[in-house]
């Protein structure tokens, strides 16, 4: 992807966080949440590319199995520190009752669940259409490196959330602060380093 399209994508995927957080008062766990969704899309894209390549190149399903079981576990690892983070900011937190006040978040009297969540699934599957089956990429790549690509962004977010819990541990417990180093972080990320695939 040129550099400009690749600017465009990470300011545009930087816009919903910082407008929830100034806009809409989001809070640091509903930044997350959204963020965790989009990332539960993600994976569920990786398995519908993991199964097309398994089913055209016959490849064997036990490589499937065991890079599926390591992104689910990657991605919780990412969920619970993110969980720990945000608790460690704000003890207070009842994780159920925010995540039901971040799906019932009015916005033009439209609770958000109903529109936020068709649209991630709906983004979701455009760019698994656009970036993987137009492309016939499902032809060229092998399992292990798509994989080994979506756990190098894993990994990052690991180190990222450690990061913020030390920061976190030591006292320094801004909300404002982890948001900006989230979308900085996440943006450097991936407009040097995700592929996109």
């Amino acid at each position: 992807m040129p550099a400009k399209a690749r600017l465009i994508q990470v300011l545009g995927e930087a816009l919903i966080p910082l407008l929830g957080f100034y806009l809409w008062s989001w809070n640091l766990y509903f930044i997350f949440l959204f963020f965790i969704t989009d990332e539960l899309v993600a994976i569920c894209a990786m398995f519908a590319k993991s199964k097309k390549i398994v089913d055209f190149q016959n490849t064997a399903k036990s490589i499937l199995f065991n890079n599926v079981i390591l992104g689910l576990l990657l991605f919780l690892g990412e969920v619970s520190l993110l969980h720990f983070l945000v608790y460690n900011c704000n003890q207070n937190i009842h994780f159920e009752q925010e995540t039901v006040n971040f799906l019932s978040y009015k916005d033009m009297g439209i609770e958000q669940g109903y529109i936020l969540l068709p649209l991630l699934i709906l983004v979701g599957y455009q760019r698994y259409k656009m970036e993987f089956l137009v492309p016939e990429l499902y032809k060229k790549l092998s399992l292990g490196f798509l994989w080994k690509a979506y756990r190098q962004k894993q990994f990052f977010l690991i180190a990222f959330s450690g990061i913020c819990i030390g920061l976190s541990v030591a006292g320094i417990l801004n909300e404002q602060l982890y948001l900006w180093f989230f979308i900085v972080a996440l943006g450097v990320y991936q407009f040097f380093y995700e592929t996109s695939i």
